[in-house]
């Protein structure tokens, strides 16, 4: 698409790069232990990463090949999504197979937009790049947004629940949000994330002092 072209010329000077062929040494995440810790394990996402860091992923730049096991946010949806329409919140996601927990579904996909300008109709179709927000401390995230208003895929369509059935978490081949599976997630159950998962870990959080 034209109109989506431009988004995708950035100077290769942005991009990190590697000269490895496995990728499994230049992560600089470790754990307590001091063990380095990696965002996927097996092609799934591993749930080690904390709040406010982003994956980077291998990318055009780097000597890895495309089956390199930190291209996975990046790759092509394999796995059945279907459109439906709710009873209560309009229109939803479901897969039509099992997930199992730590799968990679797919990204939040528009144009990048500043909020600022956005007309008041496209509000509710837009996605914050808000990845690396920590509560708490001053956050620039939502200086830019992703719109789906007039481009997107199946993700536009994703609801939101308090005890949601996917995650989403920052990665970087370009600027993306991705959606991944929080749990073994069976045929047919409804794709959900948590719209203001901050809002819960305050509320928590209130109830842990309230003790």
């Amino acid at each position: 698409n034209d109109g989506l072209q431009s988004i995708f010329n950035v100077d290769s000077g942005a991009f990190l790069s590697c000269r490895c062929t496995t990728c499994q040494t230049a992560s600089e995440i470790t754990n307590q232990r001091g063990k380095i810790l990696f965002a996927y394990y097996r092609g799934l996402f591993a749930f080690c990463i904390s709040q406010g860091v982003e994956v980077i992923e291998c990318n055009k730049y780097c000597s890895c090949s495309s089956s390199c096991g930190n291209r996975i946010a990046q790759k092509p949806r394999d796995v059945p999504i279907k459109v439906f329409k709710t009873k209560q919140c309009g229109w939803g996601a479901r897969c039509l197979i099992a997930l199992p927990k730590g799968k990679v579904l797919g990204i939040y996909t528009g144009r990048r937009e500043d909020m600022d300008n956005l007309p008041p109709e496209h509000i509710c179709y837009v996605f914050d790049l808000d990845g690396t927000e920590v509560r708490g401390q001053h956050n620039a995230g939502d200086k830019f947004s992703v719109d789906s208003y007039k481009y997107g895929n199946w993700t536009g369509f994703v609801n939101h629940s308090c005890s949601p059935s996917m995650e989403v978490f920052s990665v970087v081949h370009m600027s993306y949000v991705a959606f991944v599976a929080a749990r073994d997630i069976p045929a047919g159950e409804e794709l959900t994330i948590d719209y203001e998962p901050n809002t819960a870990e305050e509320m928590a959080e209130s109830t842990r002092k309230q003790k």
